[in-house]
């Protein structure tokens, strides 16, 4: 097993109560009231915006998180819903409690309303459940104050303010992702170990049905295009190898449209190299949350590599070649690459070609 050395600083996400059956892996180098609400204001610090005296507005299971709501309709089509015994849509507190942080634990008493909402998006150990509350600025700060000083990672997204961890829980749940969003007085908490990204969800709904709650700017992980990321990725391989002009990073950002995801733990894009064939050397650039963290060699590895996910926080890596000399199936080695929650880094599981 070998690690990547990590090259940014960073964190992941999750969230969820419902069914399916997750797998985990391992990975190299470094590198319902009318739609008014609270005061109309896009802070830049959570807990800062002054209440309104009407309510928020909280849509109901079926429209709080779409993009969950779309995943399940999805997977009732396919699996069939008379073979579905599991509830879903409106729950109760059960995943929460088991979760959330005592800080949280406390908040949540503070309430004025919530929603609990759980959907199946596959069988039974993947889960995806959402808690959307209203919550007084007293009890919302203290809060806040504490998910600072825990092991959660800080973003912004327009005028939610988002705080996300990832734990192992140890069991065929595999890993969690926990994330608190902050809109004004509202708070979303979701927690999943599914492969897909339903926070900007989350928060578009309530944005949707909060008008005041105004989205002054954009920063949806899922409206980064890849090529400020990859242009700096290559710059940093390039740093790093001595070789500026060996790699075409047109061709990169031109590939990485189907595989870079600023909203994964772990997406990735490949790293051609400058006029030359398929079999020439080319790395793989790991990204958490659109940061480069790594590659699975800094010069490439001198085979065809095709790669596939394998989870939210895994991609499997099948190297191919063909055998010198020999008319028969082309040689293959197979490595997991996997973001490690604990240590905030790539480690690769498995086999790669020879010499390399």
């Amino acid at each position: 097993m070998r690690r990547i050395r990590a090259n940014a600083a960073i964190t992941g996400v999750l969230a969820g109560v419902m069914l399916a059956s997750a797998a985990a892996l391992t990975a190299c180098t470094a590198a319902s009231p009318q739609p008014t609400s609270t005061a109309e204001v896009t802070p830049t610090q959570p807990g800062d915006v002054e209440s309104g005296s009407a309510p928020a507005v909280i849509p109901e299971c079926d429209s709080v998180n779409p993009a969950a709501q779309a995943e399940q309709t999805k997977f009732l089509t396919s699996f069939g819903r008379e073979r579905i015994t599991a509830q879903f849509g409106e729950t109760d507190r059960a995943l929460f409690n088991e979760f959330a942080s005592p800080s949280a634990l406390t908040a949540v008493k503070s309430v004025t309303q919530e929603r609990n909402c759980n959907w199946v998006i596959y069988l039974d150990s993947v889960y995806l459940y959402q808690l959307t509350a209203e919550l007084p600025q007293s009890a919302m700060k203290p809060l806040i104050a504490d998910l600072r000083t825990s092991d959660f990672t800080e973003s912004s997204r327009g005028p939610a303010t988002v705080f996300t961890q990832a734990i192992q829980t140890g069991d065929m749940r595999g890993t969690i992702g926990i994330s608190h969003s902050f809109i004004g007085d509202v708070w979303i908490v979701l927690i999943e170990n599914s492969t897909a990204f339903y926070e900007q969800s989350a928060i578009d709904a309530i944005l949707t049905a909060n008008p005041s709650l105004k989205r002054a700017t954009t920063t949806s992980c899922a409206e980064h295009v890849p090529r400020p990321a990859i242009t700096r990725a290559a710059a940093d391989i390039a740093s790093r190898t001595g070789e500026p002009d060996r790699w075409d990073v047109e061709r990169a950002i031109e590939l990485a449209g189907e595989t870079f995801d600023a909203c994964m733990p772990l997406s990735w894009a490949v790293l051609p190299s400058a006029g030359s064939g398929t079999s020439s050397p080319t790395p793989i650039m790991f990204f958490h949350y659109g940061d480069f963290v790594g590659t699975d060699a800094d010069s490439g590895i001198g085979v065809s590599p095709r790669v596939s996910r394998v989870s939210k926080y895994s991609l499997g890596v099948e190297y191919r070649w063909q055998q010198d000399g020999e008319l028969t199936a082309p040689g293959s080695a197979v490595s997991t690459y996997t973001w490690d929650v604990p240590t905030k880094s790539i480690i690769r599981d498995g086999q790669l070609p020879p010499d390399s």
